[in-house]
């Protein structure tokens, strides 16, 4: 039976429940969402076969038949999330080429300084890479001072351990990549993580025009996803599964979510989008921030 074509759907009452309205406003923000709740020495290590390189291959075969031109014509972000010292940061920018600068607009951001450094996509790498880390003012003050050599432990500030800070790593690959590209992405900033001795929770999501209006249903089937929240705000119909197929998961409350998926309507000029994040989708429904 032929596939029909995308067309605005018909509403239906969605139970809102108070987490996911959590979640969707953080995600709409594009905020780390378990910042809160990371604990440096929580998270494993990536090895050789990662959560993340898992869980992305997977999507990627779930995706293939529902997005308009397969899963490469989908725009793909992966995210790896941290609480790292600022040594540790320059040890990942360095692995992958990066630069981390004071932000421009450090003197109106006290007390949070933020350091950032890009890298945008080439013909070698058909990816853009950025990385930040925000510290207190204080807190990079010391960490400015700390002068101990790599990979001899915590670095120490006048007797005490360097401060933590939020890290953020996102690669943000365009309609085009390979799946092969994107799997040799998502080692490279893992192992980039891993020598500079950094723990991570690592999260992506994929963008693009679904094939058909049943494409998000038949994505739960194959994911043998289990529904837990939902939202709808009459644009967007957003709703948060359980797959066991998928290693990467976060608690929201008691319940175990590891998949995210939303529908979002299309505008006049713009077609409707399907997207779908492991665990949860952040940065806006549109586009990675």
């Amino acid at each position: 039976m032929p596939r029909t074509a995308v067309t605005k759907r018909p509403r239906t009452q969605q139970q809102i429940g108070t987490v996911m309205a959590i979640i969707v406003l953080l995600a709409s923000a594009g905020y780390v969402l378990w910042n809160s709740k990371f604990k440096p020495d929580s998270i494993v290590p990536v090895n050789e076969v990662s959560q993340l390189r898992h869980d992305v291959s997977m999507v990627w075969d779930w995706m293939e038949p529902e997005l308009a031109g397969g899963s490469k014509r989908g725009e793909w972000s992966l995210r790896l999330n941290g609480q790292w010292t600022m040594e540790q940061a320059n040890r990942a920018a360095a692995e992958l080429g990066l630069t981390l600068e004071l932000s421009p607009d450090a003197a109106t951001a006290a007390p949070r300084l933020t350091y950032r450094g890009e890298l945008d996509r080439s013909d070698e790498q058909p990816y853009k890479l950025s990385m930040w880390l925000q510290l207190d003012d204080e807190s990079a003050e010391e960490a400015d001072e700390a002068d101990n050599p790599p990979g001899k432990g915590k670095p120490q500030v006048s007797g005490k351990a360097a401060p933590y800070g939020d890290a953020v790593l996102l690669l943000q690959a365009p309609a085009g990549i390979l799946r092969t590209q994107l799997i040799e992405a998502a080692a490279r900033i893992e192992q980039a993580a891993k020598q500079a001795g950094g723990h991570y929770e690592g999260s992506f999501a994929v963008r693009g025009e679904p094939e058909d209006q049943a494409a998000a249903r038949r994505i739960v089937q194959k994911a043998a996803a289990t529904r837990q929240e939902a939202y709808d705000d009459g644009h967007t119909v957003s709703i948060a599964y359980a797959s066991s197929k998928l290693r990467t998961s976060i608690m929201s409350g008691s319940k175990r979510i590891n998949m995210q998926i939303a529908e979002v309507d299309g505008d006049a000029g713009i077609a409707a989008q399907i997207v779908v994040g492991v665990p949860l989708i952040t940065g806006d429904y549109r586009g990675q921030n």
